[in-house]
């Protein structure tokens, strides 16, 4: 069914614009895949018991690869993108509720339990909040996917701490150090949210409302939309002056910042996960380094990660979840094409 010809954001939840977003993201994620597999391999892979600065960036990279074709071969052999999922304000209530008294219970009787965990532990633990942050994303979970591994991949880019190595930083000094988390941060909801809002106060609002809620609003009072327009603009001087420029004295941080803001302004017409990005890309150095650990540990056995108790069981729960993720992806497809038999 077509939306209203009243609403003059109708294209955000066309078919066109989901088959769009999927082959943009493909071909972005896709390039960056490459780019990372070529260069990468120059950084030396090393052992399963030493891992080397390019082990974490190619396996990141091929992973990229994978999701880049499977959003191709969707877009391309799909004849209709299934419905957008809504989800009602009540249940929004209840996952906010359920993520602020699982984080109370987790600083309050968690902390001594985390007191007894290794590196393998850990890794477990941090792939197991990406595969349930992926699971619980709107739109596409394979999109989500393609946004996490885009995180963890930039989360490379700087000085390798354990062998000094620079990677991806194409020979940008300003890049030694790697992307500050708040740069990013900034840039994908700040500085996107922004950019949005000065080229149409309507559509800011309707890419926040359009997974929740039927909101069709044709158009916002002007003083209203002024308003709003002003703040945007107070906004994005904010970021790119103040936490860009005064903080750090580099014009490299207020391009970047700029860059991680045309990308928020893509992901919020695209429906592509922003929050998903960023979740990667503040838990890939600590990914990667737990990593490291606990292949030191385990001598380069990787099935010691299966042997442990705790990682076993984390690990186990979040193949778990993306194996049903897949399989529930696979048959809501399947039930789409069901009409046009």
């Amino acid at each position: 069914m077509n939306p209203p010809e009243s609403d003059p954001h109708a294209w955000l939840e066309t078919d066109a614009i989901r088959r769009v977003s999927d082959i943009a993201l493909s071909v972005i994620v896709l390039m960056v895949g490459v780019v990372a597999l070529r260069y990468g391999t120059d950084y030396g892979a090393g052992s399963l018991t030493r891992l080397g600065p390019g082990f974490f960036p190619a396996v990141v990279a091929g992973l990229l690869c994978v999701v880049a074709v499977v959003l191709l071969l969707r877009a391309t052999l799909r004849r209709s993108p299934p419905v957008v999922r809504r989800s009602r304000p009540l249940y929004v209530a209840i996952v906010a509720a359920t993520v602020v008294v699982l984080t109370f219970a987790a600083q309050t009787w968690g902390a001594p339990l985390l007191l007894h965990f290794g590196p393998a532990e850990f890794t477990a633990l941090l792939v197991l909040e990406l595969a349930v942050a992926t699971a619980l994303a709107h739109s596409s979970r394979t999109r989500a996917a393609g946004m996490a591994l885009l995180g963890l991949l930039l989360s490379t880019v700087g000085t390798d701490v354990n062998s000094g190595v620079a990677r991806f930083t194409m020979g940008v000094e300003a890049l030694s150090d790697g992307i500050d988390t708040g740069i990013v941060l900034i840039g994908l909801f700040v500085v996107g949210d922004a950019l949005v809002c000065l080229v149409s106060p309507t559509m800011f609002l309707r890419t926040y409302t359009r997974l929740i809620t039927a909101w069709r609003a044709a158009r916002i009072p002007v003083p209203a939309a002024l308003v709003m327009r002003l703040a945007a603009a107070l906004a994005l001087a904010y970021a790119c002056y103040y936490e860009a420029y005064a903080l750090s004295l580099s014009y490299v941080d207020v391009a970047s910042i700029l860059v991680f803001g045309i990308l928020g302004v893509a992901a919020k017409i695209f429906g592509w996960n922003r929050f998903l990005l960023y979740m990667g890309f503040a838990l890939g150095a600590m990914l990667e380094e737990n990593i490291r650990r606990a292949m030191l540990l385990a001598g380069g056995d990787p099935s010691a990660l299966l042997r442990r108790p705790v990682s076993a069981t984390l690990l186990v729960a979040a193949m778990a979840i993306l194996a049903s993720v897949v399989v529930f992806s696979v048959r809501r497809a399947a039930r789409a094409r069901e009409p046009q038999r």
